[in-house]
């Protein structure tokens, strides 16, 4: 099921080395596939949902 982003904010980063994206925001940090390592990512994100995306959503569970 894919989550609706609704009234939050978007940042743009680099999943770093380790495989995860880090969300300034929050200082937390969201593991991605390691096909990403090194590609600039979409955080979409709200006071309850974290929603992540390259080019296309990226199922995340």
């Amino acid at each position: 099921m894919r989550m609706v982003h609704k009234s939050g904010d978007k940042i743009i980063v680099k999943v770093i080395m380790n495989g995860h994206a880090c969300l300034g925001e929050d200082k937390h940090y969201y593991s991605v596939p390691y096909q990403y390592i090194g590609k600039k990512i979409k955080i979409l994100y709200s006071q309850n949902t974290v929603e992540i995306f390259y080019k296309r959503p990226l199922h995340i569970k």
